[in-house]
């Protein structure tokens, strides 16, 4: 790729054109794993995250993604072009005070909270994630004072329209969002949305833990976790420096669905005797109550790895623990992954697993 922007630069300056300084970063990994019975099917992504300044409040940029299984390689369609937008800065366009920001976005992109909720491996607690499409979209952010900022963003797909509304904002140790989102074209059908968390450094210890609710005016108690009529979810992660690194998280969630209170428990730890070298282990559990013929198993699988970095690429190797029944597994929230490229529901008992991954 840097011989392709190399050459693009040659040219331009052959036909008089000015050379726009572009940045580009991305990331690549690839797994595999095996149980010694069966394979799993090697797995790779790349992408590529291209933005170039156009002057001093425009920026244009887009992704370059491959994501496909070894065996469909050369994939159908090589290479896809996402999230193609420019985002203009009216604020300082117009000249506005450093205390007012005004940020437009406009193309085909991904239209998402700040999403704070964010803390442990698992990331069970991410309930109140968010991510719209937005096809033909835009959204507008006014920032005041760096404290607060309101976000409203719509999109139109065919004969159907999204809106999202929020605002976010970070007061010292505590960072909070609250969003009504609609993607139906059904204002009065649409998702609430609030999380916090609190973040503080206490001598050696850095703790985080926050919540998050999310209520759905049209949820349906038979539908999946994502469109229930109410869903919650908790996460604490906590990391020491004894010398060596030590950290923990654990994450909850549950639903409005009878039986579903305690819907899923995710539990990360980690201890890095060096700081390019380290182990993950993982537990994945199925915390819900089981109803008549729903033999999902509690522990749904254990991961666990060990990874060197090499520079910039990490090397890991790991075991992930499931049951010889994978089709029962993680029935309640859907297949979880830490780290193993095949989860539960992959291939029977689970097996060794090797992944390399670098970003760049």
């Amino acid at each position: 790729m840097k011989k392709i922007i190399v050459l693009t630069m040659l040219v331009l300056l052959a036909i008089g054109m000015p050379v726009v300084a572009v940045d580009f970063g991305g990331d690549f990994t690839i797994k595999s794993g095996s149980n010694f019975k069966e394979g799993y099917v090697p797995e790779f992504d790349l992408s590529l995250d291209v933005s170039q300044a156009v002057d001093d409040y425009n920026t244009v940029s887009f992704e370059l993604e491959i994501d496909a299984l070894m065996k469909d390689y050369p994939p159908p369609s090589a290479a896809v072009v996402d999230n193609p937008k420019l985002t203009t800065d009216i604020g300082a366009a117009l000249g506005l005070p450093d205390v007012v920001g005004v940020v437009v976005s406009s193309g085909i992109f991904e239209g998402e909270t700040p999403n704070f909720l964010n803390l442990t491996g698992y990331e069970v607690e991410r309930i109140t994630k968010l991510e719209p499409e937005y096809y033909g979209g835009a959204e507008v952010v006014f920032t005041f004072a760096e404290l607060v900022s309101v976000e409203l963003g719509t999109a139109f797909d065919g004969a159907n329209k999204s809106w999202m509304a929020g605002a976010f904002g970070t007061f010292g140790p505590v960072s909070a969002e609250l969003y009504y989102a609609c993607l139906d074209d059904a204002l009065a059908d649409g998702q609430l949305i609030v999380d916090a968390v609190f973040s503080q450094e206490l001598g050696i210890l850095a703790l985080d833990a926050g919540a998050g609710f999310r209520y759905d005016l049209a949820g349906d108690e038979d539908a999946t976790p994502a469109t229930r009529e109410w869903a919650y979810g908790v996460g604490v992660a906590v990391t020491a420096d004894v010398g060596i690194s030590v950290g923990g998280g654990i994450g909850l969630m549950g639903t409005s669905q009878e039986d579903h209170i305690l819907e899923a428990v995710g539990i990360d730890l980690s201890v890095d005797p060096l700081e390019d070298l380290g182990i993950d282990i993982g537990i994945y559990l199925n915390t819900y109550t089981k109803a008549s013929g729903d033999d999902t198993p509690m522990l749904d699988h254990i991961d666990f790895s060990l990874y060197k970095n090499f520079g910039a690429a990490e090397y890991r190797v790991g075991y992930l623990y499931a049951g010889d029944e994978p089709a029962k597994y993680a029935a309640g929230t859907g297949t979880e992954e830490l780290n193993a490229p095949m989860t539960a529901t992959g291939i029977d008992g689970g097996g060794f697993y090797i992944a390399v991954d670098i970003n760049y």
